[in-house]
């Protein structure tokens, strides 16, 4: 409801700097202000929950494994979607928030993997 105001008086401000701003107001907020919100948000998540439940009941099961199946496949989609790079982005950033004991452990099972890996060509390269 805020953002699109939010985002016409700073037009140049990221969304999520806007999205800040707006949770800043909302934590300043007098709790009988949120109580109207929140029970609006009640009040259509409740419509929202009958719709869907009605909707439900008209569909026959092939129809509804159709729906399952579709959901499936743009959930699919949208995974696939994401680019190695962003994934390699998201690892790095994981490795450095681990503690040095916790990289240690990683770094251990990799010298073992690496030591067993060239035990098993040597090997094999004497079987050849």
């Amino acid at each position: 409801e805020q953002l699109p105001i939010f985002k016409a008086q700073n037009p140049d401000a990221k969304t999520t700097e806007l999205i800040r701003r707006i949770a800043q107001r909302w934590r300043e907020l007098p709790d009988s202000k949120k109580k109207i919100y929140q029970d609006a948000y009640r009040a259509e998540w409740q419509v929202y929950k009958e719709e869907i439940s009605r909707f439900k009941e008209q569909l026959t099961p092939s129809q509804i494994m159709s729906l399952e199946k579709e959901i499936m496949d743009k959930h699919l989609k949208r995974k696939a979607m994401t680019k190695k790079k962003e994934k390699l982005k998201t690892v790095k950033e994981n490795w450095k928030n681990l503690s040095d004991s916790e990289k240690e452990l990683y770094i251990q099972h990799t010298k073992e993997d690496e030591t067993r890996y060239h035990n098993e060509m040597k090997s094999w390269e004497e079987q050849m």
